[in-house]
């Protein structure tokens, strides 16, 4: 799946995290994008680039967070420009 990360916002700004809990038991990589429903995080299934409304993770867990675990994220804005994360070799298998 791919990830994102924001090379920069339009007006210049610094996107803010936002930290939620997440819906289920997860292991997150940075640049995941995420949904929010109930308040609650989820990774997402989709296959195309995020869209606005959407979250992008900003931590790395290597051990499997716990429902209800914050997680923090930035918010997916029309002024937000992502960049692909490329897979290192060995990723995605």
């Amino acid at each position: 799946m791919a990830r994102y990360l924001p090379a920069k916002v339009l007006d210049g700004s610094v996107p803010p995290w936002h930290y939620y809990p997440a819906a289920e038991a997860m292991t997150t990589q940075v640049g995941d994008v995420m949904e929010l429903a109930d308040g609650e995080l989820s990774i997402s299934e989709s296959e195309s680039a995020p869209e606005p409304g959407a979250y992008i993770c900003m931590a790395e867990n290597t051990v499997a967070l716990a429902a209800g675990d914050l997680i923090p994220v930035i918010f997916v804005t029309d002024e937000t420009i992502l960049t692909e994360v490329e897979e290192e070799e060995g990723e995605g298998d």
